[in-house]
């Protein structure tokens, strides 16, 4: 069955044979999502700038600052979850089934070194993932909450400067909330542009 969505998508698609065309799709979405997920993530620093401006502007302000306290952490938040899409995206490229003909014009090992380098620079971005979006379960039980504490500490979601720490099984997990974060991001899907050229020009 046709994908009307990917012939519409791009004529790359659109000339490939019926049965390989969901393929296709798959494998062009994910790399767009790539750079949407590095794009989110720099929306998600850029509010922690705008609410540090405005903590300067008024720094007597005590419930301003306050405010500002909850905007960074829902931007945290939003940053770890969006660090975790993005490796889920670059594992699926990594390994999706592409149609035949463009297979042999893909590196795939400069894939791989790209998720390689990624999951050095964020090796437990899912146990921070399943803090973010679990948790209440740190505190549902008293058995819950000493499954997660380290040393009599359990963080919530805790930015000092521009590290945020949160805890999940009894580690403090740690990322940085800072524009070298977004520009390490930026080059892995660089990397992925680059494995594939010919289809990320025809992309954009």
């Amino acid at each position: 069955m046709p994908i009307d969505a990917g012939i519409r998508f791009n004529p790359l698609i659109a000339r490939l044979p019926e049965n390989e065309q969901a393929k296709a799709v798959l494998f062009c979405g994910n790399l767009l999502m790539l750079r949407r997920h590095e794009q989110n993530f720099a929306a998600a620093v850029a509010l922690i700038d705008y609410t540090d401006s405005l903590r300067n502007a008024s720094p007597s302000d005590e419930q301003r600052s306050d405010l500002l306290d909850l905007w960074n952490h829902i931007a945290c938040r939003d940053a770890i979850m969006t660090i975790y899409h993005f490796e889920h995206v670059l594992r699926s490229i990594c390994n999706a089934p592409m149609p035949a003909s463009w297979a042999s014009q893909v590196d795939r090992h400069q894939l791989e070194a790209a998720a390689a380098r990624f999951s050095q620079r964020f090796p437990s971005i899912k146990q921070a993932r399943n803090s973010v979006g679990h948790i209440s379960e740190l505190t549902s039980s008293i058995k819950g909450a000493r499954r997660h504490t380290l040393e009599g500490r359990l963080y919530f979601g805790a930015l000092k400067g521009r590290t945020y720490t949160i805890t999940n099984r009894r580690v403090h997990h740690e990322v940085e909330m800072t524009a070298n974060t977004r520009k390490f991001l930026q080059a892995i899907a660089n990397e992925v542009d680059g494995a594939q050229a010919w289809l990320s020009g025809a992309l954009t």
